[in-house]
């Protein structure tokens, strides 16, 4: 009895000894592990819940409890995630448990890197980050290869050619300017001792190493860098695309770590993208490197920096010959606000190996041309890595020759003076065409007596009053502070021209005011009313020798693209004001200040009416208000959907339908769906037509049987189900702005059970 009862002690102790060592947290983990084993059957939605366990108390709040991740062996293990605000430890902000993530590094303020454990699956987390208001972007780590050729079999004699060939050249001692123009360039890094680029470098940063000081093991960098600014009248090597200009590379080392070794780290290149974008010196970002996965974080990065007013510029590919990826989307080239560039050879064809596709918007050298090494010498190279640089540099000289030019404004004119290659206007293969400096750094230089012409704008300004006269592109208003303009003032210093100007405002609840000319106030002050949009246009017998542009600063939209010669500048139906204006009056023909695709914005609705199960046809709604029922098990049979401006922006849907599959699409208030038979509509796709179908999204989501409400969908996706015999509910639809934030989660707007 007695040696039973010291058995039990002994067991008891050793019990004490093991809950002593073992952190409660594991065991917690071990217990949830078990339940997960014993309800396989569990929707994974549910699943998903288990990748935060808070309740144990060990919430991971820093990055610094755990180990780096191996970015050379698991990077397809780890997500990158981009936070909605910059801040030192965003990573207490997820809710994660430390038994959940095996290791992570903060990349930057920014971004992190984290890898899951083992008991969790990566697309788990990255699904239930995604839902986490605080991360602005999350998808798996990959690397993303820069787009030179290895083994160049593209050699030939000659030496820098490449610059004579866009005209660089006939602009090293043409401009001239005052401060430097930063160009980030996101690579391998930079050998910042060569003897061609020895003070043509401002700070970076090395991420592979995480240091300030920068290298570049690998070489690929260097060449860039050397493309855009080597040191020009050195009596060494060459000279970069800026010649004698105070054009400095901001090198971001994010790969390269070894000799030869061209992969880039994306969770780098989206931080290096990031701090490049807030920082004020940096004017270009160059990216020569690209793949064919469209990554989300990556996106997310390269819309912060266009937002924040960056001209991105970034190589094609060099996989223009490769069966299977010939003619493909490479990316962040194929993004939105970014200048992808192909490459020519010496005669000006296209490089056999350069990328093609729609997204291509410029031409440059890419094929044997010569530059700065790593080793600090120089080399012949091929690929877009080089072509892209070369115009990047483009970018950097024209904001020398004028540093009031937008992002916009620069690609537009690289665009309108490039020589046009292949077929007669814009192509797959060289864009535009060849960039040709010389030709655009004229069409930004006065060359003609007609330019003194101008004209000249005032503005009234809520709190403030009338400002002073302003001319000659220049911001007459304010931006960033909130102040409506009231009312405008335009007359045009016509030197001796037969010309003159009107101009009318669309006043908050007045709507368009009437023309004034030369000089008469359009708006209307003391009354708290703002302006929301304007028009304005030249008149007199000299006319037609001029265009007068004006660009506008929307509330909620920043500054808008420019408009022309009476067309509509602002917004309609949103009550957004106006804050601020620019004009300027050109030679007819000339190139334009900057972008013109989107200078206004007018609000459409989507009229929605749904004919319900016993109810019949409820009713009209509008605006996301909710047309069905929820909770009362009646199905929708039928839809009728209209806008109020079917002429510019019309709309066309199809409903599937009970034993009966995909309608055919009906638009503009016609029927979808059956009614009289008690056939329920299952699912659902909506999408705008028209001129205007460009200017706006259109986001519906619905009540589906035993879901709820499903995410949003977008622009034609179905939502609802399909193949479960479920019946929609309820609905509602929205019409925003193109590009606008998403009125809520658009992950799951459809279930397909077939």
């Amino acid at each position: 009895m007695k040696k039973l009862l010291d058995k039990g002690v002994s067991l008891i102790i050793i019990l004490f000894m093991i809950l002593s060592i073992v952190p409660g947290g594991v065991i917690a983990n071990e217990i949830n592990n078990e339940n997960v084993v014993s309800t396989e059957a569990t929707p994974s939605v549910e699943k998903q819940d288990m990748v935060v366990q808070n309740d144990d108390g060990n919430t991971l709040n820093t990055l610094a409890e755990l180990p780096d991740p191996n970015q050379d062996e698991n990077t397809q293990d780890q997500v990158v995630v981009i936070y909605a605000q910059s801040g030192e430890n965003n990573i207490k902000d997820l809710a994660l448990n430390q038994e959940n993530i095996k290791s992570g590094e903060k990349v930057s303020d920014r971004v992190d890197v984290l890898e899951a454990s083992d008991n969790i699956s990566t697309d788990d987390l990255i699904l239930k980050l995604k839902g986490n208001p605080n991360v602005l972007a999350v998808d798996r780590n990959s690397k993303i290869e820069t787009t030179a050729l290895p083994n160049d079999p593209y050699i030939t004699n000659g030496y820098a050619w490449q610059f004579e060939k866009i005209g660089a050249d006939k602009t090293w001692n043409s401009v001239s300017s005052t401060e430097s123009i930063v160009v980030a360039v996101i690579d391998t890094g930079l050998n910042v001792q060569h003897p061609d680029l020895v003070g043509k470098t401002v700070k970076g940063h090395d991420y592979v190493t995480n240091k300030e000081t920068v290298v570049d093991v690998s070489g690929h960098g260097t060449m860039v860098s050397g493309c855009i600014a080597a040191v020009a009248n050195n009596g060494i090597g060459i000279a970069g695309v800026g010649g004698n200009l105070d054009i400095k590379i901001a090198p971001y080392r994010t790969g390269g770590e070894s000799l030869n070794d061209t992969s880039l780290y994306t969770s780098y290149i989206c931080a290096a993208i990031m701090d490049a974008a807030d920082r004020t010196d940096v004017k270009v970002i160059n990216m020569s490197f690209g793949g064919y996965d469209d990554y989300s974080p990556l996106q997310k990065a390269i819309e912060y920096a266009a937002k924040a007013g960056k001209i991105l510029v970034a190589s094609a590919g060099n996989e223009g010959n490769i069966a299977g990826t010939a003619g493909k989307y490479s990316y962040p080239a194929s993004y939105d606000n970014v200048i992808s560039v192909a490459a020519i050879n010496d005669q000006n064809n296209r490089s056999n190996f350069s990328q093609y596709n729609d997204q291509v918007d410029l031409t440059a050298p890419g094929e044997a041309v010569y530059t700065t090494t790593n080793n600090g010498s120089y080399n012949f190279i091929s690929g877009t890595s080089f072509s892209t640089p070369m115009v990047a540099g483009s970018c950097a000289v024209l904001l020398a020759a004028d540093s009031n030019l937008t992002a916009s404004g620069v690609e537009n004119i690289l665009k309108i003076t490039a020589l046009d290659l292949g077929n007669t206007g814009k192509d797959n293969y060289y864009g535009n065409g060849l960039i040709q400096l010389d030709k655009a750094i004229e069409s930004i230089t006065p060359i003609n007596p007609i330019d003194a012409v101008s004209c000249l704008y005032r503005t009234h300004v809520q709190d403030v009053g009338w400002q002073d006269w302003s001319g000659n592109g220049q911001i007459s208003g304010t931006s960033g502070k909130s102040l409506r303009l009231e009312a405008i003032e335009i007359k045009v210093d016509n030197q001796g021209y037969d010309i003159g100007v009107e101009y009318q405002t669309h006043v908050e609840n007045i709507g368009w005011q009437g023309f004034k000319s030369n000089g008469g106030t359009s708006g209307i002050t003391g009354q708290s009313l703002r302006l929301e949009a304007i028009q304005i246009r030249l008149t007199g017998a000299d006319a037609d020798k001029f265009d007068i542009y004006y660009q506008v600063h929307a509330e909620n939209y920043d500054w808008l693209d420019w408009a022309k010669n009476g067309e509509s500048a602002g917004t309609e139906g949103l009550a957004y004001r106006l804050e601020a204006i620019k004009i300027v009056m050109v030679p007819k023909g000339s190139v334009s200040p900057g972008a013109t695709d989107r200078p206004f914005i007018k609000n459409i609705y989507c009229s929605y009416q749904t004919h319900i199960q016993n109810i019949g046809w409820q009713g009209w709604k509008s605006k996301g208000d909710i047309s069905g029922t929820t909770g009362r098990a009646l199905r929708l049979e039928g839809i009728e959907i209209n806008t109020n401006d079917n002429e510019n922006a019309g709309i066309e849907y199809q409903t599937q339908v009970q034993n009966i599959g995909w309608e055919e699409w009906k638009s503009n208030g016609v029927m979808s769906g059956i009614i009289g038979q008690s056939l329920r509509l299952e699912a659902i796709r909506i999408r705008l037509t028209g001129t205007d179908v460009s200017q706006y999204d259109i986001y519906y989501q619905v009540h589906a049987e035993n879901y709820g409400w499903l995410d949003w969908a977008k622009n034609g996706e179905s939502a609802g189900t399909e193949g479960f015999g479920y019946r929609l509910e309820a609905i509602r639809i929205v019409a925003i702005p193109k590009g606008s934030a998403a009125p809520g989660q658009t992950t799951r707007p459809f279930i397909n059970n077939n």
